[in-house]
């Protein structure tokens, strides 16, 4: 299966020298992650939501603080990451899928030669997943690919504590637990827009966590995880049983479990 039939084609794009708020904009009007920066017909990079919340918090300049003239005076020029990596058209999912794997990136612009044609991400792998191996051999229990030990935090815990621990352990996402109970998840996008709205690093996980958490049981088909992936947008998923955290699912397992199916184009369904 080549890029070409799964990519989102025609991107929403966005220039060099747009300000954040229009990117911001631009994001949540459409509904996207990233951005690719075109420089005239010339991809110069790709800007992501991480790259945006880091520079802004998710904040509008008016609400920015007024006396930091230059932070307002910010480019999408000067949080890009470039040059872009890209992905050919006529490439295979697979070698896409590989590549967004290896270097831990959500997306890749598809290119024609050097023109930007399209947009693939981890999502639009998921789709292909969900659609064509969902309920085969290629559709594991959660059970045997879920991580089980997992580092989680207590409500109490500190948004300092929770951002170091994130760190240390190479994480963007940390169930919240009371007791061994699931009460909540904290993704690296809650902590940069808590701090980013101004709570002080003492503030509680609590506080910005995400309450309305989806969840999946041991026994559930991954095509569950990747259904809830896709739907809510999400990169990580907690396995709960009677209230209580099992381990933990990561778009990087479902991803694994999808190359698996698309090595063997015999098993895919019509």
């Amino acid at each position: 299966m080549k890029v070409s039939a799964i990519m989102t084609p025609r991107p929403v794009t966005v220039s060099p020298d747009a300000t954040l708020d229009e990117a911001i904009r631009m994001m949540d009007e459409n509904r996207v992650r990233h951005l690719p920066v075109l420089e005239g017909n010339r991809l110069a990079g790709v800007v992501s939501d991480r790259d945006l919340l880091e520079a802004t918090g998710w904040l509008p300049a008016r609400v920015r603080d007024v006396f930091d003239e230059e932070s307002r005076k910010r480019k999408i020029e000067d949080i890009m990451k470039g040059p872009a990596v890209t992905v050919d058209q006529d490439a295979t999912v697979i070698s896409a899928c590989l590549d967004m794997l290896g270097r831990s990136i959500g997306c890749l612009p598809v290119v024609k030669g050097t023109e930007l044609v399209g947009m693939i991400s981890e999502m639009d792998v998921l789709a292909v997943f969900i659609r064509h191996c969902g309920g085969g051999r290629f559709d594991p229990p959660v059970e045997g690919r879920m991580t089980r030990e997992v580092t989680g935090v207590n409500d109490d815990a500190t948004l300092e504590h929770a951002a170091d621990l994130m760190l240390s352990l190479g994480v963007r996402h940390l169930p919240v637990l009371q007791n061994g109970a699931l009460l909540g998840m904290l993704s690296d996008r809650d902590l940069q827009r808590g701090i980013g709205s101004g709570r002080n690093p003492d503030s509680l996980v609590e506080e910005v966590m995400s309450k309305s958490v989806v969840s999946v049981r041991t026994s559930d088909p991954v095509s569950r995880a990747a259904e809830l992936m896709t739907k809510h947008r999400i990169s990580a998923i907690p396995v709960v049983e009677d209230g209580l955290l099992e381990g933990m699912i990561s778009m990087s397992d479902v991803l694994d479990i999808c190359l698996d199916g698309l090595r063997e184009p015999e098993e895919l369904k019509s």
